[in-house]
This record gives C-alpha cells, structure tokens and sequence, in this order.
C-alpha cells in the first residue's frame, strides 16, 4: 500500500443522474473509512451534490465536494427526450471533468494520484490518462448487466434479426437471460437514433479493459461462476465489493413512536409470508393519490398492470406452490448474502484489494 504517511489524493466522478451517485459515495465513505490516508475530491454537479450532503451529515473531512457544470447550456430549452441532459453532459466531457480535477488540485495543494469513476462516466478515462494515474470505474447497476454492455457488438451482430424469447447462451453466464431481457441501449443498433449516451455504454467494451480495476455493486456469491470467470478474465482486477446502496448485516427497524404511518405495526399482526411488497423505487416516492392514479391509469389502458394481471401475481405469491417455492428461494439468497457480507465472505477480500489500488502512488 506504499508509504501510509503520504497522502493520496483520489478523484471521484458521480453520473449525476438517478440513484447513481448514492453507491459511488457510499464507496468513498468505506475507502475513506479504510485508508485515512486518502484524500478523496468527490466532484459531480451541484444538482447532485447536494442531496447526497443533506443523506449523508457525517461526511469525514477527508470528502470534499466539488460541483461542475450539468453540461446545459445557458438558455437551453429543453426537449422531450429523456436523456437529453445525459447527452449534453457526456458531451461537456472531458473537458467538463478536467475542470473539476483543476479545482481540486487547486484547493487541496496536492495532485491527484487515482481517479474513481461511475462507469457511466467512460470519459473519466482520458482524464486519468492525462494524468497518467489508475483509472477505476465502478458499476452500480446489476453485474450482469455489465456483461450485457460489455458484448454489446456481439449481441447486435448476434441478434440483429432474433425474436425476443431468443436465448442468449451464446454469452457465459447469462443463458437464461432473453433478447428480451436486454437493456434498450444494447439491442437499439447502430443508427440515426443512437444517442450519445447509448455509444457511451456500447464503448464499454473496448474502453473497460484499460481500467486498473473494474468494481461491481453485488456479490460475487449471487453471480453464475461462468459469469465471474468470464468477466475476470477481461480485466486485471474484477472486484465485487457487495452491495453499496445498504449496510449489511441491516439496522434494527425503527422504534415504534417513528411509525407514522402504522405500517410497521400492522406488519408485526400479519402472518409470516402473507403480506405482499409493491415498490415504486427509492429515488422518488409519488404521494398517495398519484400511486393510485397510476394504478387506475395503467389498469384502464388494458396494459400489463390490470386488475386480474395483478391479483394472478398475487395469488401466485401469497397461495399457490410457486410462490411458497420462490419465497424458500429468497431466504436461501438472503442467507447467502449474509453469509457473503461475513469478514471472511469474497467481498470483503476485494474490498482490501480495492484499498491497495488506490493507495499506489
């Protein structure tokens, strides 16, 4: 790990976008938690930023943030497609990202030593090659969805013509997986349509390999070893460093004169495997009245999300044989996990690896 007196100075990069730069921090915390050693700039947009500084009051003083530009031009008015403020950020790249680093250096006196990055974020790249320091880029999505990106050239050659029940067993470790199945950013095709940010995930092929090391959000434990093996083989280190958006093993549940809503108190009352979760996400949580308007919405267009469609499911979980089955299954996954997140689990050994990488000079 090198002289432990010295500081390092680590650039983070966010993808201020979604839930994105939630699990990058929590990363930096447990590094700078680590390695007190390690000086770590966080730099994303001040949209990003500053929810993560509420979440998060007891950030150590070895965290500092810095905010650049989302890439939108002043006066921008801004269309209908839904990632057009992805595309006008990667396009600010790198240019955009080297300003942050200028900050950075600027305000710490120290140059910087290790760059970390959201994968998505693939312009990271040529920053830290400027720089001529290691370059890691961190996944939070699935790992297997990593995969999917990664053999994104194959798949479209592969599939270009393919229905959608088609089996992806030419891919290891994801045969069960469907055409499908895919993310729309890997089966869209070259054209007209694609977008930057789409090129950007297509590129990750080419572009991950020259990464120092590659971090996944999941356990090594969950994935197919063909999968692992696979995915290991492509880069010099492929480190699972368990899930990054929870702490495990989980807190208690909170007392009960928090439970505003009861809900936690009417659980207690229910029988084991009787109660059915439904969730809408973690990033926003629509207000009552707009959950049942989109669940009258969605029944009234005669999509997927009907009446019948949805106590089928129900039935399915809570009575029917498969879903006792699939709820055995649950509590193997979660013992796995618990097991997975132990001192000794895979997660932890990687995650010292992790520390060595950043550490180097």
């Amino acid at each position: 790990m090198g002289n432990s007196e010295e500081k390092k100075h680590v650039a983070v990069f966010s993808f201020p976008f979604g839930s994105h730069p939630t699990p990058l921090l929590n990363l930096v915390l447990k590094l700078a938690n680590a390695a007190p050693n390690l000086q770590f700039s966080f730099i994303g947009t001040e949209h990003s930023n500053k929810p993560l500084l509420i979440s998060k009051p007891h950030i150590p003083d070895t965290i500092k943030f810095y905010s650049i530009s989302d890439g939108v031009p002043e006066g921008h008015v801004p269309g209908g497609h839904p990632v057009e403020r992805v595309n006008l950020f990667l396009q600010a790249c790198p240019q955009n990202l080297q300003k942050g680093i200028d900050m950075a250096v600027a305000h710490t006196k120290e140059r910087v030593t290790c760059v970390i990055s959201d994968a998505f974020v693939a312009p990271s790249l040529t920053v830290a090659q400027r720089l001529n320091v290691p370059w890691v880029p961190v996944w939070p999505p699935l790992s297997c969805s990593l995969s999917a990106h990664f053999y994104t050239d194959l798949i479209r050659h592969t599939c270009n013509s393919a229905a959608g029940d088609t089996p992806l067993d030419f891919l290891p470790g994801l045969s069960k997986m469907r055409v499908e199945d895919l993310p729309e950013d890997v089966i869209q095709g070259v054209g007209e349509e694609e977008t930057l940010f789409s090129k950007t995930l297509a590129s990750l092929g080419s572009v991950l390999p020259q990464a120092e090391a590659v971090v996944v959000n999941f356990f090594e434990e969950l994935d197919p070893p063909l999968l692992v093996n696979d995915m290991r083989s492509k880069f010099k280190y492929y480190l699972y460093v368990g899930f990054l958006t929870l702490s495990l093993p989980l807190p208690p549940l909170p007392p009960s004169d928090t439970d505003e809503t009861g809900c936690l108190s009417w659980l207690d009352k229910q029988k084991g495997g009787s109660v059915a979760y439904v969730s809408f996400g973690t990033v926003v949580t629509p207000p009552p009245h707009e959950i049942v308007a989109v669940a009258e919405a969605l029944e009234a267009s005669g999509g997927v999300f009907t009446k019948d469609g949805l106590l089928k499911c129900l039935r399915l979980i809570l009575v029917e044989e498969e879903g006792n089955l699939m709820k055995k299954n649950a509590v193997k996954v979660k013992r796995t996990v618990l097991d997975a997140a132990g001192a000794e689990g895979k997660a932890a050994q990687d995650f010292n690896t992790l520390v060595e990488v950043v550490s180097r000079s």
